[in-house]
């Protein structure tokens, strides 16, 4: 079975989130430094050297950086962190969970992005064979990770597959030029 992520992919995941904390914290410490600097020296210069000059410079640096960071604070967690956590939640996810296996046959794409936990997916459809007494075929969504190029596929063409909660994990598709060899022998 072709497997739709790769290992490196899926390290390379819990590494970027891991690296992210660090960054963000280290620059936290950073602003913390600035700003605990800036109020010691402040208080030093006014209390034993009465010398208040310096007073308004800092006042305005300590604003300055205090809104640079807590802007890059609200973008850093609204927007970067909270996808990469989101990404790899789904791996963990994915690793630990329950799979499906089934088989069905290749009904086409549906390019629209959906979100689901926080990650996009478009959707291929395959019609499958239904798992109760009724003999109808059931249409099944299976959700692609919007980065993974449409897998090449034949209208018509069985592909069997492992998903976790209708995300596609692995899958395998029959050959077709294999079957029309057969058949004209």
């Amino acid at each position: 079975m072709t497997s739709v992520f790769s290992k490196a992919e899926e390290k390379l995941a819990f590494k970027t989130r891991k690296r992210m904390r660090i960054l963000y914290f280290t620059i936290l410490a950073l602003y913390v430094s600035a700003f605990l600097f800036m109020i010691i020296f402040e208080l030093v210069m006014v209390f034993n050297y009465r010398n208040r000059s310096f007073t308004e410079i800092f006042k305005w640096t300590a604003v300055g950086i205090s809104v640079l960071f807590g802007w890059f604070s609200v973008f850093f967690w609204c927007t970067k962190y909270h996808y990469t956590k989101k990404y790899a939640l789904m791996f963990k996810n994915i690793k630990e969970g329950l799979k499906d296996k089934g088989e069905g046959v290749f009904a086409g794409y549906t390019f629209e992005i959906r979100t689901k936990d926080g990650v996009e997916f478009y959707s291929m459809k395959l019609r499958c064979e239904p798992k109760d007494r009724r003999y109808e075929s059931v249409v099944r969504e299976l959700l692609v990770y919007r980065e993974v190029p449409p897998i090449p596929l034949a209208y018509g063409q069985k592909i069997k597959f492992i998903a976790h909660s209708n995300i596609l994990i692995a899958f395998e598709a029959d050959d077709p030029t294999k079957k029309e060899e057969l058949s004209e022998e």
